[in-house]
């Protein structure tokens, strides 16, 4: 019984803490403006860092043969309570549950306040 319960529980978290997928379905041509974009966006110490808990938009681009990728990293904060801790978790879990994966090239992950979405463009 306790098992059968606890198991429920990870679950619940799991999915609660999860990426959800979205934009273009025919997945990334690569994930390296992902973490190159999540570097600058969560390590303090990273050339042209998001500044200490503030809303931040970080973005990179590479061209391809016939086109240009870009990538674009948002995070805000929607409870109004500073912070952003799960930044590496969040952009990490985006990134592999939703990008490498390649089901999508964007995903969002919201929990206690923060939010961080990719979103990409083709042009």
């Amino acid at each position: 019984m306790k098992l059968t319960s606890l198991s429920a529980f990870a679950a619940l978290v799991a999915s609660a803490l999860a990426a959800d997928c979205t934009g273009n379905f025919l997945g990334s041509p690569t994930t390296d403006l992902y973490w190159e974009v999540r570097t600058r966006m969560c390590d303090q110490n990273a050339p042209f860092a998001c500044p200490y808990q503030q809303d931040c938009q970080q973005g990179a681009q590479a061209k391809f043969d016939t086109f240009t990728f870009s990538v674009q990293l948002i995070r805000k904060n929607t409870d109004g309570v500073k912070g952003f801790k799960d930044c590496w978790d969040a952009t990490e879990d985006i990134i592999n549950q939703c990008i490498a994966s390649g089901l999508t090239d964007g995903g969002t992950w919201k929990y206690e306040g923060q939010s961080f979405e990719y979103k990409a463009y083709y042009v």
